[in-house]
């Protein structure tokens, strides 16, 4: 049982939410201090040092951005209000969830 243990006991904790951290990073750097992100996990916009709002389906009206995580085999798509600006994964080891983050135009 130890033995099996092992391997996970000395990997870095939170190693498997790095994906979270690398986009917090990204949203830190390549957004304006006032903008307003939509995410599904609140450290997101946390770690990022930005103002965030609950990611609930629909697009909160103020975000600026929207972080999106789907499954591999989920097809995340652009319209004719947002554009992909960062694409990453959850976990890089597995592979299994994707992370991307939109920017939303103004309509009209």
């Amino acid at each position: 049982g130890v033995g099996i243990c092992i391997p996970k006991l000395l990997r870095p904790v939170g190693i498997d939410k790095q994906g979270y951290r690398e986009v917090a990073n990204w949203l830190n750097q390549n957004t304006d201090n006032t903008a307003v992100v939509a995410v599904p996990d609140k450290r997101i916009y946390f770690y990022a040092e930005r103002k965030g709002l609950s990611d609930d389906k629909k697009v909160p009206s103020p975000a600026k951005y929207i972080v999106k995580i789907a499954y591999k085999d989920h097809e995340l798509k652009d319209n004719e209000s947002s554009v992909q600006r960062y694409y990453g994964w959850v976990n890089k080891r597995k592979k299994k969830k994707r992370i991307v983050i939109y920017e939303v135009y103004p309509k009209g």
